[in-house]
């Protein structure tokens, strides 16, 4: 018998009335992707974010396995007695390689709508996304696409997170995050625009900006697999979340994103850009980059997955890294407590 899960009106939170640190975020006005003209002026835009704003990736792109569950308060905050605040729901592709996979009964409710809004997500803003960096990079166009191919077995997600509210007590314990400053193991990340505030991301001078809510945007971070891919010229993401203004920090901040992730057999190896090669990212090892060896974009999403989220604890040392075959990143970007609040 099938079960009817009807979802209940929600009413959006007002924005904070706080005039916090705004980041400056460059546009990507997707509407332009379909003619010549306005495709230049995106990749126009993604080299100025990258070379002149130098500011790793994160823009607007406006228009544009397992279901898992991490319950809350399932583990506490590394050197604190609290408990982790973060829940979150995984659905992975819609495609043949995962049609036995179990997903929960309110998600086969709406299946028809969360499926295309899935698709969508890759077809109409991944992919797009992926050729405008293909093209400042002077590779062929699809160089990305062929390596993130939907229909093809990756660990692309499409995610339900909810933070659950704290006190004011357990927060100062936790440096007032609610997540530490971190990047995404896959790609790229699409964020949905959400009102309540706490997002915010590393610019190069080392300050942190918080992402301020903007209608029928998306916000977009580049994450480790592209940044190994591209040499660092698409540098991954840092971000974190905070403790919203005391206006919202009672209120669950709830979030819809989608993990975009390489196929699994993907090697993760430096693309042969012309681009990165006159800039001198590409070293005579880059270019010999053996292909049979190296490391899988799905072994590596799999050994940092577990690694992050297989422990009882959440957040490692300042400077901890994590390390898989060639690739290393840092786990955690240095936080620590001092009388000012959180230094970097």
């Amino acid at each position: 018998m099938a079960i009817s899960y009807p979802i209940p009106k929600w009413d959006r939170p007002a924005p904070t009335s706080y005039d916090l640190n705004w980041a400056d975020l460059t546009e990507l006005p997707l509407d332009l992707f379909d003619t010549p003209e306005g495709k230049a002026e995106l990749v126009k835009r993604v080299k100025h974010a990258l070379e002149v704003e130098d500011l790793g990736f994160c823009i607007d792109a406006k228009n544009g396995g397992y279901l898992g569950y991490r319950a809350a308060y399932e583990r506490t905050i590394n050197g604190t007695d609290v408990l982790d605040n973060m829940e979150l729901l995984n659905v992975p592709k819609y495609t043949k390689d995962f049609a036995d996979t179990p997903r929960h009964e309110i998600i086969k409710a709406h299946e028809a709508e969360i499926s295309d809004f899935h698709r969508r997500c890759w077809y109409d803003v991944a992919r797009k996304l992926f050729i405008l960096f293909a093209l400042a990079l002077e590779l062929p166009e699809n160089y990305f696409v062929d390596r993130h191919d939907y229909e093809k077995v990756s660990q692309d997600h499409l995610r339900y997170m909810m933070y659950h509210p704290r006190s004011e007590e357990d927060d100062a314990k936790c440096n007032n995050l609610w997540s530490w400053a971190h990047t995404d193991y896959g790609s790229l990340t699409l964020l949905f625009s959400q009102t309540v505030s706490g997002l915010q991301v590393k610019f190069a001078d080392g300050t942190y900006r918080d992402i301020k809510p903007k209608k029928g945007s998306i916000v977009v971070n580049v994450a480790d697999t592209l940044s190994f891919m591209t040499k660092g010229y698409l540098r991954s993401t840092i971000h974190r979340v905070t403790r919203p203004p005391p206006d919202q920090a009672h209120i669950h901040r709830i979030g819809v994103l989608y993990g975009c992730r390489p196929n699994d057999d993907v090697p993760v190896v430096v693309a042969p850009s012309p681009l990165l090669d006159r800039l001198g990212y590409l070293t005579p090892e880059d270019k010999l980059a053996d292909e049979k060896n190296a490391v899988t974009a799905g072994e590596y999403v799999a050994a940092r997955v577990k690694a992050v989220h297989g422990a009882n604890t959440y957040g490692n040392a300042p400077g901890t890294k994590f390390k898989h075959g060639n690739l290393e990143v840092l786990e955690n970007f240095g936080e620590v407590k001092n009388g000012s609040g959180v230094s970097i």
